[in-house]
């Protein structure tokens, strides 16, 4: 399974809510009916003011640069690289990137390619002796 992360900051001016209602509501169903090579598709928004302080951490960093994390699954690379020939023979990623002029700060959005590690929780139990909590 491939997985093709995108961390996306909103148009300049859109709230939260604003954001989150066109994501689903245009974005979202534009994609699924012009590009539907993947297997799974996940938003994460970012929720306002939430960012976690840790005590232990005394120079903490700034809040992310972006509103929404996007993770897409692919069945192997062959999805993935008949996407990017989708993309790059169509016109559909003319479609997608007008679509998003309406959505995202264009200039930061940042997209990878990562490989998913899951520990299942049965496999963290038992735990170790003189482990609280």
């Amino acid at each position: 399974m491939i997985k093709q992360v995108a961390l996306l900051k909103a148009k300049a001016g859109m709230d939260h809510d604003a954001f989150v209602k066109r994501y689903e509501e245009g974005h979202v169903p534009l994609i699924e009916d012009i590009i539907p090579y993947h297997e799974e598709y996940r938003r994460n928004f970012i929720i306002p003011c939430s960012l976690v302080q840790l005590d232990h951490i005394a120079d903490p960093p700034p809040p992310p640069d972006f509103d929404v994390i996007t993770a897409l699954w692919y069945k192997d690379q062959s999805k993935l690289d008949a996407l990017s020939h989708d993309l790059a023979k169509t016109d559909k990623g003319a479609q997608i990137a007008e679509d998003e002029t309406h959505l995202f700060d264009r200039t930061k959005m940042v997209m990878f390619a990562a490989e998913e590690y899951v520990t299942p929780s049965q496999r963290l139990q038992p735990r170790p002796a003189g482990h609280q909590g």
